[in-house]
Parts: C-alpha cells; sequence; structure tokens
C-alpha cells in the first residue's frame, strides 16, 4: 500500500472518530427544559416518585400515606386521576432514647404514650414514641441552619445555665423554623394551609411601597 493511500485512509479514520464523539455528546447532553420541568417540583434529584409503598424499599413508605397527593401529569397532559409521593423513611419506633442515635430523642421523653402494641395483640403497658432530632438550643440565629432562626428572635429568653452555676445574663432558645410567607396554601407544602384561609390578612408589603391590596399569612400545619 503506497504511502498516500496509507495517509488518507488515517485521516478517514480520524474524521469518523469525531463525527461519532460529537454523535455521542449530543444524545447524552442533558435537556434543559426537562431539566427546568424536574426542578420545578421542588423535590431532590435522587427523589423516588411513588404511588403506594409497595413501590418504595423496605425501612421506607410512599408519602402518600401521610396525605401528599401530587399529580403525575405534564402540563397540558392528560392522565388518570392518581395521587403520587415519594419514597421516604419511616419513623423509627422507640421506647426509651437509648434506641436512638446520637442527635436523636424518643418522644416519650416529650410525654408521647403511643401504643406499641399490634391490633388485638396483647403487650407491656409500655409507652412508645417515635425517635425525632434534639432541639438546638441557641443564643442567636447565627447558630443555626438555613431556614431556621433562633427563638430569641420570638421574644423567647430561657436560661442555658447549669443550676447552681453562675453565668451570665443571656438569653438562649432553641433553632426553629422559618415561617413561610403565603397568600394562598398552593404556596405550601403536604399537611399545611396558608392562614389567610382562617381569616388572617397581613400586607405583605415593604415600609413605604405602595401594592395590591393582597392578603397574606403564613404557612401552618393543617389539622387531620
Amino acid at each position: 500500500m503506497s504511502a498516500a493511500r496509507q495517509a488518507a485512509m488515517t485521516r478517514a479514520g480520524f474524521a469518523l472518530t469525531l463525527v461519532l464523539s460529537v454523535l455521542h455528546s449530543a444524545c447524552t447532553a442533558s435537556d434543559p427544559d426537562d431539566e427546568q420541568r424536574r426542578g420545578a417540583g421542588g423535590k431532590a434529584d435522587d427523589a423516588v416518585v411513588c404511588t403506594g409503598s409497595e413501590e418504595c424499599e423496605s425501612g421506607s413508605h410512599c408519602s402518600t400515606e401521610d396525605g401528599d397527593c401530587d399529580s403525575l401529569c405534564e402540563p397540558g397532559e392528560v392522565c388518570a386521576a392518581v395521587c403520587a409521593g415519594t419514597c421516604v423513611t419511616d419513623a423509627i419506633v422507640c421506647t426509651s432514647s437509648n434506641e436512638c442515635g446520637p442527635g436523636n430523642h424518643c418522644t416519650t421523653d416529650d410525654g408521647a404514650c403511643d401504643s406499641i402494641c399490634e391490633p388485638g395483640e396483647v403487650c407491656a403497658a409500655v409507652c412508645g414514641g417515635t425517635c425525632v432530632p434534639n432541639e438546638v438550643v441557641c443564643e442567636s440565629s447565627n447558630e443555626c441552619g438555613a431556614g431556621k432562626h433562633c427563638s430569641t428572635e420570638d421574644g423567647v429568653c430561657d436560661s442555658n445555665c447549669p443550676q447552681g452555676s453562675i453565668c451570665p445574663t443571656v438569653c438562649s432558645g432553641t433553632c426553629v423554623d422559618n415561617e413561610v410567607v403565603c397568600e394562598s396554601s398552593n404556596e405550601c407544602g403536604s399537611g399545611l394551609h396558608c392562614s389567610t384561609e382562617d381569616g388572617v390578612c397581613d400586607s405583605n408589603c415593604p415600609p413605604g411601597m405602595i401594592c395590591p391590596a393582597v392578603c397574606s399569612g403564613t404557612c401552618v400545619a393543617s389539622a387531620p
């Protein structure tokens, strides 16, 4: 084979490789519109969508059991009226905080006293609860995570001084969730509604500005 022919075949092979590489990149690139559609639901990318707990792994259940009822329909699509949710970890049942991991306690410490008996079963009269995160004691909101503030901002002023000790006169509280301002319950999460439905009508207008006469409230827990 001549050197010229061999060089031509080498160039052709290189060109074919380049074309295949471009086509592969185009096929595997993410669709921005699809990313936007996934993000619009406000769920984590790794959330497992479900319609029943049988679709979830052991130790998890579908949040439809907790009242979630999202739509599986894309905008403009006609679908069956089926509630959807996401797979969430089951609560850990406990009788004391010794059964909970670090940074958690059993709600029996807070006064919870549920039955740990299955229906029709005879059990010892022992209070049961679930493992929940401990409250984070704070003096300012700088000590709290994102989406939370220190309850000292709400007027709480507990003493964080051990009994018998002399401490500075500093108020302490606990890290609590920030209130979510809303105008309708569509802006609230599952199990919550906007307090405007209860008759609350605050103004969400910054001082000195002219705003539409729209009532605002905060997202609060709905009655079971």
